[in-house]
């Protein structure tokens, strides 16, 4: 798990210069501006603001990003802390992959009931992508996988749904929408906000919201369905988030989609899993959740 570029750019906001940040990373100053402008063209804008001097300030979109650095960085070291753990006891361990579009639906209900049930055994949750769960579940890095599919063809792989799930088109309160304006042209005046490459949900935005065809005046890539969330709540623009997501209090403008993008949150176990204590009952007792 790299986290180099997160890293960077907290030292980038700490220091206040490229070159003090450069020396305490004990990089060279080109290396880590290279790097800047890595992470700004995949953010699709300025995350720090040049001022006199060659210091810098955080934008807005600097100071969101940093927020998801930290998260990152922190689930990176939870994550090998877990694995340093796994690596001492695993006889009474069940490692459950749960992808970013499914989360925070499922992973307090899920370690609510198999604490009750299941007082004895180390529960260890590991947050990633759906592109990424089905691998881990294969390679024998987690024991269960909550992901999102819409189709699963593994001979080796038992699936159950969990509950269907769709996309809707969410718009920052800044941006009001007019019924008598058709949508897609009034989207064009609004900065979109797409998935990051290799991500579940990227392939699945609708072919007339793609950046070809709309053209938006401006982008921001996001790594997960929060992210885009909190983007829109802030008043960045629009984006595509699981329906799961939305709040009844929320600020922003929902709409449906026509056709609507539709997937399902599954929960997926090797089949020759059935033998392994406890794990099959996990596997049934998560599956019988009503999301």
């Amino acid at each position: 798990m790299n986290t180099n570029n997160y890293e960077y750019m907290l030292a980038i906001a700490r220091e206040g210069t490229i070159l003090k940040a450069a020396e305490k990373l004990n990089i060279s100053q080109s290396a880590l501006s290279q790097a800047l402008a890595k992470e700004e063209k995949e953010a699709g804008g300025q995350l720090f603001e040049r001022t006199r001097g060659k210091k810098v300030t955080v934008t807005p979109l600097g100071e969101l990003y940093l927020r998801t650095a930290e998260t990152m960085i922190r689930i990176k070291n939870e994550t090998y802390e877990g694995i340093e753990r796994l690596a001492h006891d695993t006889s009474r361990t069940i490692r459950i992959a749960i992808c970013n579009q499914a989360y925070n639906s499922v992973s307090d209900r899920i370690l609510t009931i198999l604490k009750e049930q299941f007082p004895d055994i180390n529960i260890y949750f590991y947050r990633s992508d759906s592109s990424q769960s089905l691998q881990l579940l294969k390679n024998g890095s987690v024991d269960l996988a909550i992901l999102a599919a819409r189709q699963i063809r593994d001979s080796v792989i038992e699936t159950a749904l969990l509950y269907h799930e769709h996309l809707v088109l969410a718009v920052s309160s800044g941006y009001p929408l007019s019924d008598d304006v058709p949508l897609m042209k009034q989207l064009k005046k609004i900065p979109f906000i797409y998935y990051a490459r290799d991500t579940f949900l990227e392939p699945l935005i609708p072919e007339e919201l793609r950046i070809d065809q709309l053209k938006p005046p401006a982008v921001y890539k996001s790594p997960s369905a929060e992210e885009v969330l909190r983007l829109v709540e802030n008043g960045y623009g629009a984006g595509m988030v699981p329906s799961h997501l939305i709040k009844a209090e929320h600020e922003f403008t929902v709409i449906e989609t026509d056709p609507p993008v539709c997937y399902d949150i599954m929960i997926a176990i090797p089949k020759y899993s059935r033998n392994k204590e406890n794990l099959y009952d996990v596997f049934r007792m998560i599956k019988e959740l009503k999301c």
